[in-house]
């Protein structure tokens, strides 16, 4: 009886004991395969850490008629990898517009006279995959002045004729603009009108007047405008009155469409509302 049990217990010890050394060499197996399963998930896991970082010290700064400057600086705190990041510029007043640069400024021709604010973030330039960062604004608020006191219909018109008395500028362009007075502008109102045209600006110096001796229309025989230039023509008008803060007025004008005939300031919102973008 005892030998019978004995040999029974020491077959099953031995049974124990290859089980014990096949679980021993499946382990290491098993750890292989489960590292590599962890490694492929972390890979395929989508990069959270590294995010893009707005732009900091976002300014914009009115630097000639009708003329803006936006302008910003990257993040400081923007972590560096191997990405090549821009900028997505919106506008959002006087008109609705975006655009995308790799320029931290941007010069921008448009009217001012109702104010300009403009957003901007930063985006990946050759990685579509990030997503861009937060936005940042600024804006450079409408001049002050009372309300019906700027003037309105402007019109002007260009007329070329040849100049003979130089190679350099062998056409002579003169500008005649005309306006009516604000509605809601003191009698004792005066009006003074600008243009600008690429770097160079010009006051008026010959107004004609109104039976109330305010200025309502401007002459300039001679100007520095160029007959076949593709720049937009600016023209600005302020005032001054003792009686009230006269609002000041701006109007963009294409040269081709005021070379023949002049151009009221109703039948140009359109040009004067179109934004050009230099420096982009």
């Amino acid at each position: 009886m005892w030998s019978w049990l004995s040999a029974t217990e020491y077959s099953r010890g031995k049974q124990e004991h290859r089980r014990r050394q096949d679980v021993i060499i499946m382990a290491p197996a098993s750890l292989i395969l489960l590292a590599a399963t962890v490694i492929l998930q972390v890979d395929l896991l989508p990069d959270k850490k590294f995010l893009l970082l707005p732009p900091v010290n976002f300014t914009i700064k009115a630097i000639n008629l009708a003329q803006v400057l936006l302008r910003w600086e990257p993040n400081t705190d923007q972590e560096q990898r191997n990405v090549q990041l821009g900028y997505h510029v919106k506008i959002n007043a006087p008109q609705e517009e975006d655009y995308e640069t790799r320029n931290t400024e941007s010069r921008r021709i448009t009217i001012l006279h109702k104010g300009f604010s403009a957003s901007v973030q930063t985006v990946p330039w050759n990685d579509r995959s990030l997503q861009p960062s937060s936005w940042v604004s600024a804006e450079l608020k409408a001049p002050p002045g009372s309300p019906g006191t700027s003037i309105v219909n402007l019109t002007c018109t260009t007329n070329t004729k040849a100049n003979n008395y130089t190679h350099l500028r062998p056409y002579q362009v003169s500008l005649h603009c005309t306006w009516l007075v604000g509605k809601g502008a003191p009698e004792d109102t005066q009006y003074f009108l600008y243009y600008r045209y690429g770097s160079w600006t010009e006051e008026c110096q010959e107004y004609s007047k109104d039976t109330l001796q305010r200025n309502i229309a401007c002459w300039f025989p001679r100007t520095f405008i160029n007959s076949k230039g593709r720049d937009s023509l600016a023209v600005y008008v302020n005032g001054s009155s003792e009686e009230a803060a006269i609002k000041p007025f701006d109007e963009l004008f294409a040269l081709h469409a005021i070379g023949k005939m002049g151009l009221t300031q109703s039948q140009n919102n359109r040009i004067a509302e179109s934004q050009h973008w230099e420096g982009l």
